[in-house]
Parts: C-alpha cells; sequence; structure tokens
C-alpha cells in the first residue's frame, strides 16, 4: 500500500517555554484548592477524633493520629507547592 505525501502534513511547532510555564503554573493553581479541601478533611477528621476521645472512645485516638500524620504530610506538600509557585514566577 502507497503512502501519502509528506507534504501534506503540518509541521508541530514546539511549545514555547513561556507557554509551557504558563500552562504550569495553570495546573499549579488548579492543585491549590484541592490541597485545601483535603487539608480541611483531615482536620475534620482529627476533630472528630478528638470528640470520641473526650468521650472515652477508644477509637478517638488512632483516628485523630491518622489525621494528624495526614496533615503533616500535607504541610510539606504545601511548602514545595508554594516552592514551585515561587520558582515559576521568577523564571
Amino acid at each position: 500500500m502507497a503512502r501519502g505525501s509528506h507534504t501534506g502534513r503540518k509541521r508541530r511547532l514546539p511549545r514555547s517555554p513561556a507557554k509551557s510555564l504558563a500552562k504550569m503554573q495553570g495546573f499549579a493553581l488548579d492543585m491549590e484548592e484541592l490541597l485545601n479541601e483535603v487539608e480541611n478533611l483531615a482536620q475534620a477528621l482529627r476533630f472528630i477524633g478528638f470528640g470520641l476521645e473526650s468521650h472515652n472512645d477508644d477509637i478517638g485516638s488512632p483516628i485523630s493520629a491518622l489525621a494528624w500524620t495526614a496533615l503533616q504530610r500535607l504541610s510539606e506538600l504545601k511548602k514545595i507547592w508554594n516552592s514551585m509557585i515561587k520558582a515559576s514566577a521568577g523564571a
């Protein structure tokens, strides 16, 4: 089977660094709302755990401990996110 002519193909131009950076910044800013939402959910779990603990329920301690660990990890993720935003703004 014969192949078509190469002259009919459009050449894809490489994306400029500025457009790539703008696209990456857009994705990063989209992540911010989700990070904040997950942080609020983890904080709510922590409060639930504390509430259960205050009523002498043994299940409260693991819930609050798990939520605290999640909040610590989210805090580290937010530091990385902030560094990424600052680096892209200075680029």
